[in-house]
């Protein structure tokens, strides 16, 4: 994260400038927030960039999958890599952003298929009871790769 006291500078904020510590940001994060959302509105991201880079903060744009996918960079640093799913095939996916020689990272599991962790966040992370995640299902309301009696 880009030090406040610097942010309060490319923005021109004085109150921004105030904010010294990590835990300030932190503490008062809805304001700093918005203050960003704000300001951000009024340029494009080269715009931003630009500024950011000549003010010291470490700054990038946030892609879209096909963004990300034409980006002249992760083309030539190949980022994409192309992973086996458990289903047969294969999908082009993003490598580990680190390289080490004595562990390199790896991709363990390809990406879920559509469905496939449905009932494990209805049920576990938004604590719906079974028959409610059935009636979702049999409705076609949710997808899953499980078949329903």
């Amino acid at each position: 994260m880009v030090p406040l006291p610097i942010l309060g500078e490319i923005l021109n904020d004085d109150w921004l400038k105030t904010l010294a510590h990590y835990n300030d940001g932190h503490k008062h994060r809805n304001e700093v927030y918005k203050k960003i959302r704000n300001a951000f509105k009024d340029k494009t991201t080269a715009e931003w960039i630009e500024i950011c880079d000549k003010a010291g903060a470490w700054c990038g744009p946030v892609y879209n999958y096909e963004q990300l996918m034409s980006d002249k960079h992760i083309k030539e640093t190949n980022y994409i890599v192309e992973q086996s799913q458990l289903r047969g095939g294969s999908a082009k996916t993003v490598r580990p952003p680190i390289k080490m020689d004595q562990t390199p990272p790896s991709i363990r599991r390809g990406a879920p298929a559509l469905g496939e962790h449905t009932e494990e966040i209805l049920g576990k992370l938004l604590d719906m009871k079974p028959e409610k995640i059935s009636q979702l299902i049999n409705s076609g309301a949710v997808a899953t790769t499980k078949e329903q009696a």
